[in-house]
């Protein structure tokens, strides 16, 4: 009898160990993935804020080419206005009006349009393009 409380003794002393050495290979395991997530969390905070700087740029470049667009579209309207070739004029209105699809933009646009229409050069005046500086 005692031989074998001896022999399951050992048994469980053997079954206890292995149970302490898992649970410790378990908690060495949770450290490193804890501290993998952290890395990746860590990385995944610096790639969004990389992903908010180029997003700006986008934008920027975005804004940059319709502000092109648009002063382009401005320059030809006017130019049409002082040829006073309507089907032109109404032509750059309407892409002006399209590109500015903003409901204040398009009012301003429109009232620009009326003024062309009424011919009031008072209005106009202020944009004239200095041709001295394109020579």
């Amino acid at each position: 009898m005692l031989r074998q409380e001896k022999f399951e003794n050992t048994k469980l002393k053997s079954c206890l160990k292995s149970c302490v050495d898992d649970e410790q290979r378990f908690e060495e395991q949770n450290q490193r993935i804890k501290e993998e997530n952290t890395s990746l969390r860590n990385r995944i905070c610096e790639h969004q804020e990389e992903i908010k700087q180029l997003n700006e740029k986008i934008q920027n470049c975005q804004d940059g080419a319709l502000a092109s667009q648009l002063i382009s579209l401005l320059i030809k309207f006017f130019e049409s206005l002082q040829k006073e070739n309507k089907q032109e004029i109404q032509v750059y209105y309407q892409s002006l009006v399209s590109l500015c699809s903003i409901e204040y933009n398009e009012l301003v646009i429109n009232k620009l349009f009326q003024s062309a229409e009424k011919k009031s050069q008072g209005v106009f005046g202020i944009f004239r393009r200095d041709k001295t500086k394109e020579k």
